[in-house]
């Protein structure tokens, strides 16, 4: 299955291991020297506003949209929602608020710094609210939720999840399940 990347901002380190990387359409770096091949891709929208598809990936504004493939989306910029939809999606928001949802599949989604909303919708996912007050739900499966630094929320609705509020005063729920709960420090409920 090919991997999209979308970038909104070209001041990001590249972590992943594809054999391909391209920016609007020109190869800069690539495990086999070729500029189009069977690997996964990464695309980078550069400073544009509106980025009409890149690799299936759409952005226009501040929304970001994923596609039904396993996708790889880094927000760099701005306060951002982004959607995941089908796939097991990769997605890192910006140093901004971001609103993000995973999707129906298993999701790892970072919300960076700020204060982030996260839900990871179906699938097991595993979602880390990073540096900002953030607001994190799971889903109906079971998945593993990481609030951060900061006075997260978080709550890990149906399935046998587990939930770590990490620093600060942290509200922490596991929902309906089996589920292993732990506030981190400071003073949780």
């Amino acid at each position: 299955m090919k991997e999209e990347m979308l970038l909104a901002n070209r001041s990001e380190s590249l972590f992943p291991d594809l054999d391909e990387t391209e920016i609007a359409g020109m190869a800069i770096a690539s495990s086999s020297a070729a500029s189009s091949g069977a690997g996964g891709d990464v695309k980078v929208a550069s400073q544009l506003n509106s980025v009409p598809e890149a690799g299936g990936i759409k952005e226009n504004g501040d929304t970001i949209e994923g596609t039904d493939a396993d996708d790889l989306i880094v927000a760099t910029t701005g306060n951002k929602s982004i959607f995941g939809k089908k796939g097991k999606d990769t997605i890192k928001g910006s140093p901004g608020k971001d609103k993000i949802y995973g999707g129906k599949d298993d999701d790892n989604c970072d919300g960076g710094d700020d204060n982030d909303e996260m839900r990871g919708d179906g699938g097991k996912d595993i979602c880390d609210g990073g540096s900002g007050d953030d607001k994190i739900e799971g889903g109906k499966d079971n998945d593993r939720l990481f609030g951060g630094v900061g006075k997260d929320t978080c709550k890990g609705d149906d399935g046998d999840d587990f939930v770590h509020g990490n620093g600060d005063d942290d509200d922490v729920d596991g929902g309906i399940g089996s589920d292993s709960v732990y506030g981190g420090k400071g003073n949780d409920n």
